[in-house]
């Protein structure tokens, strides 16, 4: 049987032969970024995640916030079991399986790496990034010699 969306799967499937970077479409969640005297603080948007699914780190000044997460599949009418073609359940589209994604932010050189929490609410992750004070300069006595 031959569905209207199979026609576009195969133009979009042999556009992605001819250019394979297009192949694993990426996502990149929406983010904001917030400065205030006393904080930076990075909201970023994840629907249908949760803290148990995002990685934060922090390596050389670079705050990395990522995500793998696999879809499971759960089919509790398989061919096998169905009794008549009503029961039978085929996906014309499957879009949703795997979303994976990393973004790195590069903090200012004011940032207290060791004050940095993080919290997730809503599909929303906050990760508040303390400032601390800027290093003045060093005044240096010259002495005669």
């Amino acid at each position: 049987m031959i569905n209207e969306l199979s026609i576009l799967d195969d133009i979009f499937n042999s556009a992605y032969a001819a250019f394979p970077e297009l192949s694993c479409p990426s996502y990149s969640p929406d983010v904001d970024v917030l400065e205030t005297k006393n904080m930076y603080t990075i909201s970023m948007n994840l629907p249908g995640l949760t803290e148990k699914d995002v990685d934060i780190s922090l390596k050389d000044g670079i705050l990395t916030v990522a995500s793998a997460k696999t879809e499971e599949t759960k089919n509790e009418k398989s061919e096998e079991n169905a009794e008549n073609d009503e029961d039978k359940a085929v996906y014309l589209i499957r879009e949703r399986h795997t979303m994976e994604f990393a973004r790195s932010f590069k903090l200012p050189r004011d940032t207290d790496h060791a004050s940095i929490n993080a919290s997730f609410k809503n599909g929303v992750l906050e990760v508040n990034i303390p400032r601390k004070e800027a290093e003045q300069p060093k005044r240096i006595a010259i002495t005669a010699a």
